[in-house]
Formats: structure tokens, C-alpha cells, sequence
């Protein structure tokens, strides 16, 4: 008997796309479901029907934000299934190992499939209820208040006094939702004493403010405080260097290679661009930077990096921020031996 049926899922925003395989060579069964409550149901139900010689259903697909995170979720309160998220680069090199040159939903499910089957991918951690809901929460908050800063941008420009009006009325509403938004997040956090702790732990790193640190509670990969890896952390939000090189010809610009989440990745740029315009210790090492003949782009980037690394630092040693660190640490250390 075979141990897994490997099921690649690919997802947009109103369908799923789906593949099985059981050894990653051979498409067993195709099909097409809604991406919604409805069709997640189906889903398992069509995929039982097909697994019955398996003792388990790995379901594999691309992280696609909003759009994979709920299948996922679902997915993963079925008995006897394993659920990975990938990173979209991975199954998208091994496309090109196979040299596929078709490129639609159907055969990028099957790719999917056929990846999970021969790499067999870790298995994406369960997340919290609680922390599930604060994320979609300072998701929504967010969404709120870039949409009213569109609306008073539009506002300077409106003639008409009707259409003002208008626009007004809708900046009215966005403020009401923004603070009953506020009111949730502010209510779940203190409902939870791990997570109150947490951002204020985030909150003690400098240039980082509450909500930035809300934001990054909401974005890393937060199932447990101890789990949590920096250089995780630092690829997630796509802030890992990207270097082209080869032979002795090719020699491209370094670059972050930004395939992350770009939401993490976002809300440390306006806390980084504070930091560096002050006297402190990331103030002072992008400034290092700068006499090193670093591009201040390149520099900025090494700022937010820092201040990623920083935070998971004080998350994981459930410590606030403190500068001397380091230099307490050697103190330990020489008085151990």
C-alpha cells in the first residue's frame, strides 16, 4: 500500500484547481472546485473518494496570500492529512526542470502534485485560532486605512462640491470601521496574555511603535515564540539577498530577491526609514554602512533586516530590547569560565 496520495492544489481567487498523483510521474484524476466554503467541502469529500488505497492525503499549493490561507486553514482540521505551503519559487524551478512549456491551472496543478510527490515538503504548522483572527484583523485595518488616505488624496483634487461631499462622507465611514476594527484587535490581544506579551516585547525594539509591532506579530510564522528562526523570518519577508554571478563575465547587482511576504516586508520600511534618521543602535550601524561606501538603498534594506532579526531576537528570549545585550552576554560568558 502506498503511504500518501499526493494532491496539487492551485489556487486563485475563485477556483482551485486539482491534481492526484501517488508517485509524482503518473496524473491520477483532475478536478475544479470554487475557492470557498462550498467548494473546500467538496474538496475532501472527492478527494476521500479517490485516496481509498492511501493511508494519507498530502495536500500541497503555493502561498498566494489571502487566497490559499483559508483552503489551507480548512485543510488542515481534516483527519489524516498533511497540508504544505510553499514558497511559488519552488514548484516554479521544478517546472522548469521538467521543461514544461504549457503553462494553465490544469497543468499547474498537476506540477504541484508531482513536486509534492518527489520532494515531499514540510508541513506547514497549524496556526492558532486566536492569532488566525488577529491577522485577518490588522489585515483589515490595514486595508481600511490605505483606503482612506486614498480617499483624502482624492479629496485635495475634487472641484465639485457635491462629489466632495461625497468623498467626505466615505472618509467618515472608513474612520468609524478603522476604530471598530481597533476596538477587536484591542479586545483579542488582551484576551491573550502570550500575545499582549509578545507585542510588547516587539513594541521595546527601537523605531518599532505598536503597531508596527502588531504588524509583525500578525505576518511572521507565529505558532509558538521558541519556534521562530531569524534567517526564516528575514526570507519570509523577502529581504534575503539575491546575488547574480557566474563564471567570470556575469557579475550582476546584489538585490533582495522580495519573494516573501510583502506585507511584512512593507510595514518595516516607514519604522527603518525612522530609525535611521536617529541616534541609536540602527541609526548608527546604517550610518557604519554609509562610510563603508554602502549604497544608502542597500544600507536601508540591511536596516530593516536588522530590525527583523532584533525583533525575533526579544520574542524568542521573551526579553525587551536592551542595547548593552551583547555586552552582558560576554560579561556571562567570562564569568562561566
Amino acid at each position: 500500500m502506498n503511504q500518501s496520495l499526493y494532491v496539487g492544489i492551485d489556487v486563485s481567487k475563485a477556483k482551485l484547481d486539482v491534481a492526484l498523483t501517488h508517485n509524482g510521474k503518473e496524473i491520477l484524476s483532475h478536478a475544479t472546485f470554487e475557492n470557498n466554503l462550498q467548494g473546500f467541502k467538496k474538496l475532501t469529500s472527492w478527494t476521500k473518494k479517490q485516496s481509498k488505497k492511501f493511508e494519507k492525503i498530502h495536500y500541497c499549493m503555493e502561498a498566494t496570500g489571502i487566497y490559499s490561507e483559508e483552503i489551507a486553514n480548512y485543510l488542515q482540521d481534516q483527519k489524516n492529512s498533511i497540508v504544505s505551503v510553499v514558497n511559488p519559487v519552488q514548484p516554479k524551478a521544478f517546472a522548469g526542470s521538467l521543461l514544461l512549456r504549457t503553462k494553465n491551472d490544469r497543468v499547474d496543478a498537476g506540477m504541484i502534485a508531482c513536486y509534492a510527490a518527489m520532494h515531499n515538503p514540510p508541513q506547514t504548522p497549524k496556526v492558532p485560532e486566536d492569532i488566525k483572527e488577529f491577522k485577518r484583523l490588522v489585515r483589515h485595518l490595514n486595508y481600511l486605512i490605505n483606503s482612506r488616505a486614498k480617499e483624502k488624496t482624492k479629496l485635495e483634487s475634487i472641484k465639485s462640491k457635491e462629489i466632495a461631499l461625497l468623498v467626505k462622507e466615505t472618509i467618515a465611514h472608513y474612520n468609524k470601521q478603522i476604530v471598530q476594527v481597533e476596538k477587536y484587535i484591542k479586545t483579542l490581544i488582551n484576551s491573550n496574555p502570550e500575545l499582549k506579551e509578545s507585542i510588547k516585547l516587539v513594541d521595546s525594539v527601537p523605531s518599532i511603535g505598536y503597531k508596527t509591532a502588531c504588524n509583525i506579530i500578525a505576518e511572521i510564522h507565529y505558532t509558538s515564540r521558541d519556534n521562530l528562526d531569524v534567517k526564516s523570518e528575514i526570507a519570509n519577508a523577502g529581504l534575503s539577498p539575491q546575488e547574480k554571478l557566474s563564471g567570470i563575465s556575469v557579475k550582476g547587482k546584489s538585490k533582495i530577491c522580495k519573494k516573501g511576504n510583502s506585507y511584512l516586508r512593507g510595514c518595516l520600511y516607514m519604522p527603518a526609514m525612522s530609525a535611521i534618521s536617529r541616534k541609536s543602535i540602527l541609526g548608527d550601524f546604517y550610518r557604519r554602512l554609509i562610510d563603508n561606501k554602502k549604497l544608502k538603498m542597500v544600507a536601508l534594506v540591511a536596516v530593516m533586516k536588522k530590525m527583523l532579526a532584533i525583533a525575533i531576537g526579544v520574542l524568542k528570549n521573551h526579553k525587551p530590547f536592551n542595547p548593552n545585550w551583547s555586552k552582558l552576554k560576554q560579561e556571562e560568558f567570562v564569568m562561566a569560565y
